[in-house]
């Protein structure tokens, strides 16, 4: 053989070689899923991004995926989104709406945030309905991060997004609150605090149902898809503004869905729901759950019971925690602006809450100085007999009120 032969040979088999290396670093086994990946279409969400700290950038585009609406006939909304980021105290650093032009298809952000205090930053997004949007999200540095389903379902773009998630069962609050008096002999439920073991119920529905309306004649009118969530009423998304005449017929198809499999932190399955059902699942405070989604990405998922935070792996899940902040007195609170009012309301004292009732009739010259209230008409012509007639005075017995015998 000649070398030149021996030379093709060898550079054949190389660039076989390395394609081959190409593919396996490109194949991520079930659960090694660095970060999702999107684009994402459901209609609220909410991004939880553990960041180390330091300097931050997260860069979003909000697309139109398809020409027109969703729904038989559409609802013909104009497509908008409205953006809000978070900080790790839950404060709100940024703010940005988009209502679409008719020459535009997308809008591009950059939120860049110097010098980022460390913790859970959150990115939130809402949709207006049936306008056919999606968003593409980016973190510089890379951030592995959780996603919520603010309005409790996944619409059928995104099953394929979370094929492999993870997700932590929220701590319970400590029982009892000692600062409630009497909260020892009240049923958990009341305070929505359960005890440590109680275990807590998710909810899912893993179905599609199409609804078609036709008119008496037998001429369809418009269709839509019914979201169920537990204790809520169906959620018809699609097309549900439009009047019924006398005589219409309604036919519901169902949707075959995927099959969703839940599995416990040692890897044993706890759930396994079939596509078009639903189910309620005890599970355990405080532990992590993998989720895993098979089959054609048809019809849709809901979540209910408590907040879901998927994240692509169980680290990720750990560090988000939730979304539950632990308050001094022990208990635990799914936003921190909650532990900063408790901690407004224990810093009051009685004297803070003593306010002398002042007399309006000092301001009357004042108020009548306007021209717009001078007469006192529609709406306000009430006003001028209450600043007559009204018990000022503590003592009265019926101290505040006023004549109302106009």
């Amino acid at each position: 053989m000649m070398k030149s032969e021996v030379f093709i040979l060898f550079g054949n088999q190389f660039w076989k070689l390395l394609l081959l290396c190409m593919m396996l670093l490109a194949i991520r086994l079930p659960g090694q899923n660095p970060v999702f990946t999107g684009p994402f279409h459901s209609e609220g969400m909410t991004f939880y991004l553990p960041h180390a700290g330091g300097d931050l950038e997260i860069s979003v585009r909000v697309f139109k995926t398809a020409p027109g609406f969703r729904g038989t006939p559409p609802l013909k909304v104009t497509p908008a989104a409205t953006l809000t980021l978070s900080d790790p105290d839950d404060r709100q650093v940024e703010f940005k709406y988009w209502r679409m032009a008719d020459d535009q298809k997308e809008q591009c952000w950059v939120f860049r945030r110097t010098n980022a205090t460390p913790g859970v930053w959150k990115l939130r997004n809402a949709f207006s309905t049936c306008g056919n949007l999606a968003l593409e999200l980016r973190t510089a540095p890379e951030i592995k991060f959780g996603v919520l389903f603010s309005r409790c379902k996944m619409l059928t773009e995104d099953l394929n997004n979370f094929r492999q998630s993870y997700f932590l069962v929220p701590p319970a609050s400590a029982f009892p609150p000692a600062w409630i008096p009497g909260a020892a002999k009240l049923h958990a439920y009341t305070w929505n605090i359960k005890r440590q073991t109680d275990p807590e119920q998710l909810h899912i529905h893993n179905r599609g149902v199409q609804t078609q309306v036709f008119d008496a004649s037998g001429r369809p009118m418009f269709s839509c898809d019914i979201y169920e969530i537990t204790g809520a009423r169906l959620d018809l998304y699609g097309n549900a503004i439009i009047d019924l005449p006398f005589g219409y017929k309604e036919l519901q198809i169902p949707v075959r869905g995927v099959q969703v499999t839940l599995s416990d932190s040692a890897g044993k399955t706890v759930l396994q729901l079939t596509p078009d059902n639903g189910a309620a699942v005890g599970l355990k405070q405080g532990e992590i759950y993998s989720m895993s989604i098979t089959g054609k990405a048809e019809g849709y998922l809901t979540f209910d019971g408590f907040p879901i935070i998927l994240c692509p792996d169980a680290e990720t899940a750990r560090k988000i925690g939730g979304d539950m902040t632990t308050a001094t007195d022990g208990l635990r609170y799914p936003h921190r602006f909650q532990i900063k009012l408790l901690e407004w309301i224990h810093s009051l004292q009685k004297s803070d809450l003593e306010i002398a009732v002042e007399s309006m009739e000092k301001y009357r010259q004042e108020w009548l100085a306007d021209p717009a209230n001078a007469a006192l008409m529609p709406i306000f012509a009430y006003a001028e007999h209450i600043l007559h007639s009204q018990k000022i005075d503590p003592a009265h017995p019926e101290f505040g009120s006023a004549e109302m015998n106009f």
